[in-house]
Formats: C-alpha cells, sequence, structure tokens
C-alpha cells in the first residue's frame, strides 16, 4: 500500500482482493466488499518470515489457526488422480542440517483403493530414510513394528538371526536403577527353536 491504502484487486464477483501493509513488517491478504480497508484477512506474512492463515501474527514458519470446533481439521494432504493404486503413499518428510537429506518420514499409504481404506507408515533413517518403514498402522487399527502387515493389534518382527537374542519389549520405570522386565526372542532360524523369554 501507499500512504496506508491498500492496494487492490478487482474481480468479476462482489468482493475485492486486497493487499496490505498496515503494520511495520507485516503484510496480509483480504478480500472485501468495499474499498478502504483490508476486510476480511486470508494470509499474513511478516519480516522473520513467518506465514499466518487465520491468525494476523504468525509465530511459526507456517501458523495454521482456526475457531475451536469438536473436529477441527487444519490441513489436508491428498492427490488428485482418481487412478491411485494399492500401495501409493502421500507423505511428510523431515530433514536437517540444512542438507538434502531425508531422514524421516510420515506416510498414508493406501491399503485397498476400491474402499479408500488407508493407513500410516512411519519412516526413519540417517543420510536418507530406510527402505522399510519403522512401523506401519494398518486401517483397522492394527500395529507392526518390523513388519508392514501385522495381523495381531502388535507385532513386533525382529531380524531372526541364529543364535541371537534380541530385546523386543522393556517394562519398567522411569528412574535410574528401576528394575526392568525384559521380553527376549531367541533366534535359532527355525519355528520350532525360536522361544521367548521374560528376563528381570
Amino acid at each position: 500500500n501507499h500512504g496506508g491504502t491498500p492496494l487492490h484487486v478487482n474481480s468479476g464477483g462482489a468482493n475485492y482482493g486486497n493487499i496490505s501493509n498496515n503494520s511495520n513488517g507485516v503484510w496480509s491478504l483480504g478480500y472485501g466488499s468495499t474499498l478502504g480497508g483490508l476486510g476480511t484477512s486470508v494470509l499474513t506474512w511478516n519480516s522473520s518470515g513467518n506465514v499466518g492463515i487465520g491468525t494476523g501474527t504468525p509465530s511459526y514458519k507456517l501458523d495454521l489457526q482456526a475457531a475451536r470446533t469438536a473436529q477441527l481439521t487444519l490441513l489436508r494432504l491428498g492427490t488428485n488422480n482418481a487412478s491411485a493404486g494399492n500401495g501409493d503413499e502421500v507423505s511428510i518428510d523431515f530433514s536437517n542440517l540444512g542438507n538434502d537429506y531425508i531422514n524421516a518420514r510420515i506416510s498414508r499409504y493406501t491399503e485397498t483403493f476400491s474402499t479408500y481404506a488407508s493407513g500410516l507408515k512411519f519412516y526413519t533413517g540417517a543420510t536418507s530414510i530406510n527402505a522399510s518403514p519403522a512401523m506401519t498402522i494398518m486401517n483397522g487399527g492394527n500395529v507392526g513394528i518390523g513388519t508392514v502387515s501385522p495381523a495381531s493389534k502388535l507385532q513386533i518382527v525382529d531380524a531372526d538371526t541364529d543364535n541371537t537374542d534380541m530385546n523386543i519389549l522393556r517394562v519398567g520405570g522411569l528412574n535410574v536403577g528401576t528394575h526392568y522386565y525384559d521380553l527376549r526372542h531367541h533366534g535359532d532360524g527355525t519355528a520350532a527353536d525360536d522361544n521367548l523369554t521374560m528376563f528381570s
């Protein structure tokens, strides 16, 4: 704007689109049916690089706010391809240190496209994410750690290396020196020789 007057962009509808810089270091997009003001604010950004939708004072790189409801959805991610297939994933990726290393990912994946059944996969890694997810939550509620197709409410699968013990569950307190109980899987390569043992 110039001299406190917002920049207006006319349209074929009843409202004007407005761009305003009414505060130092803060810019806003809005709409309204009259000239001379911002109208209803839609999006705000400031000199810190923060962007707000639903707030005129964003405190984060992307700050989404809306009036409280019993079931409030602030963000929706998806595809617009009606021919998606089983196994397709829509993901949020995480990286650090300003590099291109994607070392964590949360994915919504399609279990059965014909029924829209979907689940979640959680990937971890170092300089890149591992090929297999660390945890999978299926559409029916089954949770898998080390498996993408858990057959029970919680299924934990390890490498099953011959003559190797792996702790698959630990129960205990948070304090230093607290006694723990470990559920340990001993792998011998065959179902007949594998066993589970509780250690304390």
